[in-house]
Order: structure tokens, then C-alpha cells, then sequence
């Protein structure tokens, strides 16, 4: 039976093929009702997808727990052995990882998308290729966000990606997929609906009970197909009365369930067995049927009825059915195939699937089983599946007989949780965890900080900061090392709190901090917390050689998201070198754990380094990949780290109208959270803004606060700014309370790019006797750094000094480097100032060829650019970026175009000169 009222939908869809055939991949969600059509729609696109391979998945609910099973319903219909070893080795780890096939410490969330999306874009090369997934709500979490990764990044591959989802609360969890091209799928027009009742019916309907039928259902079309199949001619007739109407879901259910009891009961039991095992595999459920007494053959009636698909595997033809199957089972049943698959599966080959089947075997507390589901957890970590480690730790829970290991296990599933960005499943199962009997303290200091880190993970510093507090003082005498990181989590919330911080208890938290126990000789994340007591209680001075030390116990340690508060250190001491090192091994450390809750706060810090560097479209593309992780995991404090770093790029590039936009979104966010320190950053990259441009006077109102603000952080690399801004808005009193301020820490820290940037503080405030000398001071040390714009706004303040002296020559010299390094930075507002400023002594600057090139790129491409000339094969490229290799050959292909170049010698010299 063909579709009704259909043709836009199809049409749709049969755009998405020819894309896909015409080797533009392209991706399209299908949202909707249960019965909606949805599953009616793919497999039209099955059927309508002549000349290009299919690959069908579908997601069970069941299977939600289980990491990456959908992934490997996908890779296992597309991959053997010789294409596995095809992939790049770190890919190539990584997907046997995932599919069993071999132990992993730690895999990758990111790393897995990459293999998928690497296989699947080989895969197209040599025939277009379909990705259809159905109920894609109940896929895994792992696989969900590797699926949808691979959507937001596949751009010049032959194969698509066609996603049913039915609109469904999923917990409260957003689902990954929005922000993709969407086609949302609703009832029937009264005209098709009455089309599709006639084609059903099994005799006459009368206009009223049609019109009855057709308004209960909302044009739902597997509703009107069931409710009007199960009417007898009678009832369509209106002779004899309509069944009661019940709700849309119950009424689908109902008359699902009513076709699965008319068959008979050897079939059902074989149905049982394959909806309670969603993996398709006939040989299993041969081998279960077998063990329950019943032979698989008796499945013959519901194949011939259309329920189920043989072709491969066991498919159910619409998922509703398999739900309607596993509710009309009594629990005994369900429990009785459970045992049974559990023993028919190789408990070395799938211990995990085999430790699901028994929990829902037991009838109740198993301790053998809890056992099996929590090395099942371990397992699922390693993996990067923190999400199902956390449902199979929640379900081990749920079975321990005693309540201290119940505790245990719920806190364990929680912080696995949040780990993956589950913030409200986290919550829940630590109230479920403060509900149990017998608690000890450790269980209780668990709660406090599972709680804290609940409230970080939202943007709220001020309410998470005491929770762990507490948190810290109740673990040291029972975890001490687990105390000094609640410690160094606390001052963090409060510091990132800014002056909406309360000044006592913050003081407080660091006399707290500050007298914890130590081990002998103390670690590296003991030291860190040391510095920054040290900094808050004593002085920057005080601080230096602790963060020195703690900087190098860490780069022996796994330190994992301490490393954020290291970056921090880094930034305190004008450190670019220990700056660059702490954040990219951050970025690694937290890729590896596999979770993305977690990662746009790397990758912020990783931002400022590349912003540091004037790596800005590195630094752009960071951004854009934060905004896929919030697209992804929706993190409600997502916010909070990729619009400063946005915001900043955009500043510094001179975009007036995105910097202003991006500042006051940060600002509301910031005023909401009460988060001091996001709207002092937002004040800093509008001040930049200005001072680009020249209006100095707009600059010192926005960065006045570096003077005020009570704590650090932000403040410390603000005040060079402030300085500048004062003395150019003829206001010499407040340059040189900022330099003098800035001089504390620059002084202390001693470090090349500390001294270049005090060197030309203090330059602006000086007298003409020891100006220039600080000037020439200030390039010899940033010459030492990475801080490319900081040597060019060196060169450019100098020169204007040079020409205020009437010193013409000498500032021709300083101002054309200056112009010409803005100009390959792509920092408008402060080319443009050069500009002007070198115009005015006589000369009309030039921009460069390869800088209006290199302009042309967009930031993709530019890094693209970048990696190439710098001598990295594609294949490395799209490892590094995580794209495939097919798009890095595309981009490669419109940059050639872009700067005329047709090989890598030419692009690597336009790229030098870019440089």
C-alpha cells in the first residue's frame, strides 16, 4: 500500500538521495508522533534509493543502557575485518574498542565519531551510501552523539543520514540532533486520512464515523490503519457503536497488541525472544527458542503477515510492535526469555549484553548479578560510555542486597552521569542515594560534592562553592586526595563568581583550602591548591615558585580537569609556554575521558592559548566546535564557554556588530548566574574592541573594573589594556595605578611575555628619557613568546611614539610592521589604526597579496591552509580536525582556487608570508 498525502515529504527526501548520489552528503530528521508515518516515510526512502546501498538501524529502548549498541548495529552491516584495517590506527583502536574487539584504557568520544565517520565516508566513495535510523530517541546516548557528530561533520562525502525521532521526553535529556535539518512529520490532511481509511476499511464507512475517527486521531495514520482495520463493517456503517475512545498511545498499543495475540502462541514466543533481544541475531534466537522448547520456524504466521523482516537478521517492520510485544508479555515471561538469552549468550564474546539479560532475569536484589553490572560499568568507562556506566551502576543498585554497596553504587552511577553531561538523571540518583538506610560519612560527603558538581556543571559558582566546601572538610579525613580537588572545585566556583562572590565565605573556603592536610612530598594538584592560597592570602610573589613547582609534579600526574585551574595558573603568571602545554594536554585528557559535558570548558582554554598565538581561526574553530557539543548534549553552562571565547575572536577582529552581541549575551548570562568573572570578560573584549579602533575614552569605561574587581584571574591580563586606554584618554593617574598593579605580577613571574607586557605598560606612563629604552625592552622579550598580537601592538604604540617625537623614518619602520602584522592577524580595528597612524607620516601602506588571500579563507579553511603547508598529509589533517579526508580534498580544492596556487610548495609560502 503506497503512501497518502505524502508528496512534499517524499519530494523532501528524494532531494536528500540525489544529494547524496550526486556525492554531497546530507542529513534529514524526521519528527513526529508514535504513528506519525515516520517509519512509513524511511521506507519509502528505502525503496526510493536506486543506485545507492542502505544501512537500517533501529533504536530499542531496552538497548539504552548498553554503550555504543547502536553504533554497532551500524558498523556491523557495513564493515569486515580488511575495512576495519583500512582506518587510521587510533581510529582504528578505537572502533574495536567499542565493538569488543579488543581492551581500551580510555576511548574517545570524539575519536569513535572520527572512525564512523571515516568508514562511512570510505564506504560512499565506492557506492553512495543511506544511513537510515528509526527510532533514533532510544538509541544510546554514546551512539547518539557519535551519530550526530558525524552529521554536523560530513560535508563532501557520498553518503546521508536519515533519523526518525518521535517526540518523547527521554528522562528530560535533550536528544543530539537539533540544529540538523529537520521535516517534521504530522497527521494527515482530512482528505488523505480519509483515503487511507477507504484502502483499510472492510466495508462502507459512514461520513460520521469517519469524521469521528479521523478527528480522535488526529489524522495519525497507523492509528487510522489499526482503529479501522479492528472495526467490523457494523461499526463503519455507524449501525453499531464505536469502542470507547482512550488515548491516542493506549488505542495504538491496544490494537498492536490485539494483532500479536491473534497469532499463535509458539510465534508470539518467538517474537518475545526477538523484542527482548533487539540485536537481530537469528542464531541466538534459535539457540533461546530452542532452550524455551519452542522452534524458530514458528515465527512462519508473523512474516507472512508483515510484522516482522527476515531478510537480515530479525527485524521488527515497526517499532511500535516491538513495544507492543514486550508489554503484553506477563512479568514471568519477560523474566523467563531474560534467563534464557542470558544463557545462550558467550559470556566472553558479550559479557555486558549477557549481564543485561540478567538483571532483567532476577525477580528481585541478586548480588552475583549486581556484581557482573558493575564490572559491566567498568567496562563501559573504559569505552568513553559513561552515560550506560552510569545505568548499569544505577541497575546494580537497584539489585544490591545490602544498603551500604546500594549507596555506593547509585553515588557511583551519579557521578558517572554528570561526567556525561546528565545533569537531572545525576540529581535524581543522589536523592535516591540520601534515601538509603544506613549511610556512613563518606557516603554523605559523596552527596555534597556529587551536588556541587552538579551546580558548577549549570554555571552556578556561588551555589556550588559551598556545597564543597563542605564537601572537601568532610573527605579529608576519609579521602584525602578526593578533599584537595573539592578544595581546588570550590575556590574555582568562587573566583569564577567574580564580585558577586561573598566575600567571607570565600575567604573562609580559602583559610579551609589552605589548612587541609598534605601529602609528603605534596602532588601537584596539593601544590596548585598552595598557589592559589598563596596568591588570594599572601602575594602574586608568594604564589610564583608554588605554581612553578605544581606545574612541573603536574606533567607527570593524571590530573585530568584540575588541569583547567592550571591553566588558570598559567594565565596568573604571563606563562604562553606552560599556558599552551596545560591547556592542549587539558583538550587531550578530556577527549580521552569520552564524555563532552566537560569538553567546552577545555576547549575554552584551549581558545585563549590559540587567541595568545593569534591562531584566530584555530581559536574560531574551537568555538564552532563547542557550539556543536552544545547543539549536541544541550549543557546548560555551554554558554558560559564558548561565547567569551567567540566574543573575543570577534573583537579582535575588528566585527563591531557580532563582538557587541556576543558581550551582551555573556553579560545576561553572567548577570543571571551571578558569574562576576564571565561579565568582567566580556567588559575586556569590548574594551579590546575600542581600543582597536582608536576610542579610548569608551575603552578605560569598560575595563575600568581590573582596579576594583576583588579577585584575579581576568583582572591581571586586563590591566595592560586599562593602562593603555588611560594614557591615551589623557588619564595619567589611572595608567599608572594600572601599571603599577600590573608591575606586581609581571615582576614576580619574571617570565619573557610578563616582562615584554610591563615593559610597554610602563613605557606609556614614562618620561621620554626612559620610554624608549622600555619600548626596545619590550620587543627583545616578546620576541621570546608567542604572543604575536602583543609584539605588534608593541611595534605600534612604539611607532606612534616615534611620530609624536616627529621621528618620521624610525616610525615608518614601526608602523608598517605593526600594520602588516594586523593585517595577517586579521585584527581590523587595530590595521586600520596602523594604517592611519603610518599614512601620517608620508607613507600609504600596501596590505599584502597574501594577506588579502589569506583573507579570502574562511576559518576552516584556513586552518586547513595552515596544517597543509605546514607539510600534514589529508588523512593526518582530518585527524587532527576531526573531518574526513574527503572534505580536507574539497577544502583543499576551493583554497588552491582562493590563492591561486595549484601545489603545496606555492600554498606553503603564501601561508608563510601570511604568517
Amino acid at each position: 500500500m503506497g503512501l497518502f498525502g505524502r508528496t512534499r515529504e517524499c519530494a523532501l527526501i528524494d532531494g536528500v538521495l540525489a544529494d547524496v548520489r550526486a556525492g554531497r552528503s546530507r542529513t534529514l530528521v524526521l519528527r513526529g508522533r508514535a504513528g506519525a508515518g515516520k517509519t512509513a516515510l524511511l521506507d519509502y526512502a528505502t525503496e526510493a534509493a536506486e543506485g545507492l546501498r542502505v544501512v537500517r538501524i533501529t533504536g530499542i529502548e531496552s538497548e539504552m543502557e548498553l554503550a555504543y549498541a547502536g553504533v554497532q548495529q551500524l558498523v556491523a552491516r557495513n564493515l569486515d575485518e580488511a575495512q576495519l584495517s583500512e582506518l587510521p590506527a587510533p581510529q582504528r583502536g578505537a572502533l574495536e574498542a567499542v565493538l569488543g574487539l579488543r581492551a581500551s584504557a580510555s576511548t574517545g568520544r570524539m575519536l569513535v565519531g572520527l572512525a564512523v565517520l571515516t568508514r562511512l565516508s570510505n564506504a560512499g566513495a565506492t557506492t553512495p551510501l543511506v544511513c537510515v535510523v528509526d527510532d533514533a530517541q532510544w538509541l544510546d546516548r554514546e551512539s547518539a552523539e557519535v551519530l550526530a557528530f558525524v552529521a554536523r561533520r560530513t560535508h563532501h562525502d557520498a553518503f546521508g543520514l536519515l533519523f526518525a525521532v518521535r517526540e518523547t521526553e527521554r528522562g528530560g535529556e535533550r536528544l543530539p540532533f537539533e540544529g540538523l535539518e529537520e521535516l517534521l512529520v504530522e497527521g494527515l490532511a482530512p482528505a488523505a486520512a480519509c483515503e487511507l481509511m477507504a484502502a483499510v476499511a472492510s466495508g462502507p464507512t459512514d461520513e460520521n464515523v469517519r469524521d469521528r475517527i479521523v478527528a480522535e486521531t488526529g489524522g495519525n495514520p497507523l492509528a487510522l490503519r489499526q482503529i479501522t482495520a479492528g472495526l467490523s463493517p457494523g461499526q463503519l456503517s455507524g449501525r453499531l457503536a464505536l469502542p470507547e475512545a482512550l488515548p491516542l498511545g493506549t488505542r495504538l498499543e491496544q490494537a498492536l497488541l490485539g494483532v500479536v495475540r491473534g497469532l499463535p502462541e509458539p510465534t508470539q514466543t518467538v517474537l518475545l525472544v526477538a523484542a527482548a533481544d533487539p540485536t537481530g541475531d537469528e542464531s541466538l534466537v534459535r539457540r533461546t527458542c530452542a532452550a524455551l522448547g519452542t522452534g524458530f520456524e514458528a515465527i512462519g504466521p508473523a512474516e507472512a503477515q508483515g510484522l516482522v523482516d527476515l531478510t537480515e537478521g530479525i527485524a521488527f517492520r515497526h517499532p511500535l510492535l516491538r513495544a507492543a510485544v514486550l508489554s503484553g508479555a506477563t512479568s514471568a515471561q519477560r523474566q523467563a526469555v531474560h534467563q534464557a538469552l542470558a544463557e545462550a549468550t558467550d559470556p566472553v564474546m558479550d559479557p555486558d549484553r549477557r549481564a543485561w539479560h540478567r538483571a532483567f532475569a532476577v525477580p528481585g536484589p541478586d548480588e552475583n548479578v549486581a556484581a557482573e553490572l558493575e564490572a559491566s560499568a567498568d567496562r563501559a568507562r573504559r569505552r568513553g560510555g559513561l552515560a550506560a556506566a552510569g545505568v548499569f551502576l544505577q541497575r546494580a543498585g537497584d539489585l544490591s542486597t545490602e544498603p551500604g554497596p546500594r549507596t555506593a553504587r547509585y553515588l557511583a552511577a551519579a557521578e558517572a552521569h554528570i561526567a556525561a553531561g546528565s545533569l537531572n538523571a545525576g540529581s535524581d540518583l543522589i536523592t535516591l542515594a540520601e534515601q538509603q538506610p544506613r549511610r556512613n560519612a563518606f557516603h554523605d560527603s559523596q552527596c555534597l560534592l556529587l551536588r556541587g558538581m552538579i551546580a558548577s556543571a549549570r554555571g552556578r559558582g556561588n551555589d556550588a562553592a559551598p556545597l564543597l566546601t563542605a564537601a572537601a572538610r568532610a573527605l579529608e579525613p576519609l579521602d584525602q586526595p578526593r578533599a584537595v580537588w573539592a578544595h581546588l572545585l570550590a575556590l574555582q566556583g568562587y573566583l569564577t563568581s567574580g564580585h558577586n562572590a561573598p566575600a567571607d565565605a570565600f575567604i573562609e573556603a580559602v583559610r579551609a583550602a589552605g589548612a587541609s592536610p598534605r601529602s609528603q612530598p605534596p602532588t601537584g594538584i596539593e601544590l596548585l591548591l598552595d598557589g592559589f592560597v598563596a596568591q588570594i592570602t599572601d602575594s602574586h610573589k608568594a604564589a610564583v615558585p608554588v605554581f612553578r613547582q605544581a606545574f612541573a609534579a603536574l606533567d607527570t600526574e593524571d590530573a585530568g580537569p584540575v588541569l583547567e585551574m592550571a591553566v588558570y595558573a598559567a594565565a596568573e603568571l604571563w606563562d604562553d609556554s606552560s599556558h599552551d602545554r596545560m591547556s592542549d594536554r587539558y583538550v587531550r585528557s578530556t577527549r580521552a575521558l569520552g564524555g563532552l559535558a566537560m569538553l567546552p570548558l577545555a576547549l575554552s582554554a584551549r581558545a585563549e592559548s590559540e587567541i595568545l598565538s593569534g591562531r584566530y581561526a584555530d581559536a574560531q574553530a574551537l568555538c564552532e566546535e563547542m557550539r556543536e557539543i552544545a547543539q549536541t548534549t544541550g549543557g546548560p553552562g555551554i554558554i558560559g564557554a564558548v561565547l567569551p571565547a567567540e566574543g573575543m575572536v570577534a573583537a579582535l577582529h575588528g566585527d563591531q556588530e557580532r563582538a557587541r552581541e556576543l558581550a551582551a549575551a555573556v553579560n545576561g548570562y553572567a548577570i543571571e548566574n551571578r558569574l562576576g568573572m564571565l561579565a568582567d570578560v566580556a567588559s575586556h573584549s569590548l574594551g579590546i574592541l575600542e581600543i582597536g579602533y582608536g576610542r579610548h575614552a569608551e575603552a578605560v569605561r569598560h575595563l575600568r573594573f581590573a582596579l576594583t574587581t576583588p579577585y584575579f584571574f581576568v583582572s591581571t591580563r586586563v590591566l595592560p589594556d586599562l593602562a593603555e586606554a588611560a594614557a591615551r584618554a589623557d588619564e595619567p593617574e589611572l595608567a599608572c595605578r594600572a601599571a603599577d598593579q600590573l608591575s606586581l605580577s609581571t615582576q614576580a613571574s619574571g617570565t619573557p611575555l610578563g616582562l615584554g607586557v610591563d615593559a610597554r605598560t610602563r613605557a606609556l606612563v614614562a618620561d621620554d628619557a626612559l620610554a624608549e629604552d622600555l619600548y626596545v625592552s619590550a620587543l627583545g622579550h616578546l620576541r621570546q613568546t608567542r604572543a604575536v598580537l602583543q609584539m605588534a601592538r608593541t611595534h605600534q604604540l612604539y611607532g606612534e611614539w616615534l611620530r609624536r617625537r616627529r621621528r618620521r623614518r624610525e616610525a615608518r619602520e614601526q608602523l608598517r610592521t605593526a600594520y602588516e602584522m594586523f593585517s595577517s592577524l586579521g585584527t581590523r580595528g587595530f590595521a586600520e589604526r596602523a594604517r592611519a597612524e603610518l599614512e601620517a607620516t608620508g607613507e600609504h601602506a600596501r596590505q599584502r597579496t597574501s594577506d588579502v588571500a589569506a583573507e579570502a579563507l574562511t576559518p576552516q579553511e584556513a586552518r586547513i591552509a595552515r596544517l597543509a603547508a605546514e607539510g600534514a598529509s589529508n588523512p593526518e589533517i582530518a585527524e587532527q580536525l576531526y573531518v574526513s579526508r574527503r572534505t580536507v580534498e574539497s577544502h583543499l580544492t576551493k583554497i588552491y582556487a582562493k590563492l591561486g596556487v595549484n601545489s603545496r610548495t606555492q600554498l606553503a609560502y603564501i601561508m608563510l608570508r601570511a604568517d
